[in-house]
């Protein structure tokens, strides 16, 4: 699977998640303001991001505690990637009003490619 296709799952899901909120997620199916754009990021975020946190916890509880330090450590340092990366993404749109737009897409996008990074075995290509 790859990244883009795990992000449109991911924004599938986010939208019937909010199926109580249904003007949240018609506007998520076709957002319009820069507020509604930003708002449905930061929904992908989120489901990402609970994403990235269960497959972690899973790859560190199935290793030792040498590879728990590793994972530790490997994960800060794409965590520090990541934020620098997307800060100077969104610089391309300095102060405009499609930079916190394009922050957190940035996000939504550099996790989930993380997510199955992760997801997958670099010995086998297979997933975890």
């Amino acid at each position: 699977m790859t990244a883009r296709h795990y992000l449109r799952l991911a924004f599938c899901a986010s939208t019937l998640g909010l199926s109580g909120v249904p003007a949240l997620a018609q506007s998520c199916e076709n957002p319009i303001t820069t507020r509604d754009m930003i708002e449905c990021a930061q929904l992908q975020l989120n489901l990402v991001d609970g994403d990235l946190n269960r497959v972690y916890q899973g790859l560190k509880a199935s290793t030792d505690k040498t590879g728990q330090l590793k994972l530790r450590d490997a994960q800060r340092g794409w965590i520090a990637y990541r934020d620098a990366e997307c800060i100077r993404r969104a610089d391309m749109a300095r102060g405009g009003t499609v930079a916190p737009v394009l922050h957190t897409e940035c996000l939504v996008s550099l996790t989930a490619t993380r997510v199955m990074e992760l997801s997958t075995n670099p010995l086998t290509g297979e997933a975890n």
